[in-house]
């Protein structure tokens, strides 16, 4: 119980949680991968780094199928047993018609757990000395000659963060890129809505991954079934908003009905994936876009992660350059696209343009295309998976095919 004596005591009480104004070095908005990454990297290099989180936990909701290729992963963080939920050891896509192409691959990648594996990675960077803030949306910013700042609202309260660059890891149709002056907006054709179930069945496959292809099926889309093990898996489809008026649930449903009768849900995802090509210019003065804010998802898979570790750590180097040369213009950050453009903007602009071709396919094309695939595998085992060769293979196989993607064998 309150007393009096307690009332009257000769001092204010200050609720004021959190000062009007902070300083840091480099502001992260976003604990993705590629923010994590980025924030760990710059911290380990003597910046003051600060990651804004608007959910209240880090990598929760899951948003994601999951997938990583191994190089992808290896490349950065030797893999820990609590983020793999299985290894993938192959793949196989069936056309419309249910015939598959397989293909056997024992290094292809893994199927994390998204919820642990983001959590790992914003805790490497507070380890490497970076602050944390989750339950803290960041509302605008202003970018001056002598700093830029961040406005945030954290617990109910609103107020400005200043520092010297801000990294926009904040997703597809960044704010932090618009507020920075970058196109940010998307045009439907290079949107798809997914819907994803997390299933429980006991005749999923654990080793192979499943792509099914076809107009009826997924229109300017695809299914996916990634398995977890146990009997679990990430089943969900993309649809192109462009090709049809019926949301991804509908297909899904269908989908599920018939590959996995019985089969029960026990969680759901819905999302938005880019499959445009990458944003340039993805910098500005003070700042920089970063993993599916600067849209480096593959614009024919939708996979993500591997291109957010990696634009992380290109930004994260042209960042500690940009502080040695104590200049943040737009042209001193400009290395950070020279980087991912040397690094993955060739194949991501081919696989851009082999989109625009899959989605004039028709089915009977499609099955063509699976049954090439087929062929030219004939469930054998690789040690590597190169897109650009498989689909200039693909296309010199058919005449019809060369006649409506010849543009392709000279990329």
């Amino acid at each position: 119980m309150v007393t009096q004596k307690w009332l009257d005591l000769p001092f204010r009480v200050n609720y004021t949680w959190f000062p009007q104004m902070e300083k840091f070095e480099v502001i992260v908005v976003g604990a993705g991968p590629a923010g994590s990454i980025l924030a760990k990297d710059c911290a380990q290099a003597g910046l003051d780094t600060l990651i804004l989180e608007k959910r209240p936990r880090v990598g929760i909701p899951v948003l994601c199928a999951e997938g990583i290729d191994t190089q992808g992963l290896e490349d950065h963080f030797p893999p820990r047993p609590s983020w793999i939920a299985s290894r993938i050891e192959g793949g196989r896509l069936y056309g419309p018609n249910g015939e598959a192409a397989e293909v056997k691959h024992p290094r292809a990648g893994y199927i994390l757990e998204r919820a642990i594996f983001d959590r790992d990675l914003a805790a490497l960077a507070t380890r490497a000395g970076a602050t944390i803030w989750v339950g803290a949306e960041a509302l605008g910013m202003d970018v001056g000659e002598k700093g830029v700042e961040v406005r945030v609202k954290r617990a109910g309260r609103e107020m400005r963060v200043k520092g010297q660059v801000v990294v926009g890891a904040d997703g597809i149709g960044s704010k932090v890129g618009r507020w920075g002056g970058l196109r940010t907006r998307l045009a439907p054709g290079d949107l798809v809505s997914c819907c994803q179930y997390l299933l429980a069945y006991k005749k999923i496959s654990s080793e192979f991954v499943e792509f099914h292809i076809g107009n009826l099926l997924a229109p300017g889309g695809y299914a996916w079934v990634f398995s977890k093990g146990d009997g679990l898996a990430n089943v969900g489809l993309a649809i192109s908003s462009a090709k049809s008026q019926k949301g991804p649930k509908h297909f899904l449903d269908l989908f599920v009905q018939r590959i996995f009768p019985g089969a029960e849900v026990l969680g759901i995802t819905w999302g938005a994936v880019s499959t445009s090509k990458p944003l340039s210019p993805s910098f500005a003065r003070r700042l920089l876009v970063v993993g599916d804010a600067a849209r480096l998802t593959d614009p024919l898979s939708g996979a993500g992660i591997a291109n957010a570790l990696r634009s992380g750590a290109w930004a994260a180097e042209t960042i500690k350059e940009a502080f040695d040369r104590g200049d943040f213009s737009a042209n001193s950050l400009r290395g950070y696209e020279k980087k991912w453009k040397k690094g993955i903007g060739r194949e991501l602009y081919f696989r851009y343009r082999a989109k625009e071709v899959f989605l004039k396919l028709t089915d009977k094309e499609l099955n063509e295309v699976t049954g090439i695939a087929k062929e030219m595998f004939a469930g054998r085992s690789v040690k590597s998976i190169e897109v650009k060769k498989i689909v200039k293979g693909i296309v010199r196989s058919s005449p019809r095919l060369l006649r409506l993607a010849k543009h392709l064998i000279s990329i």
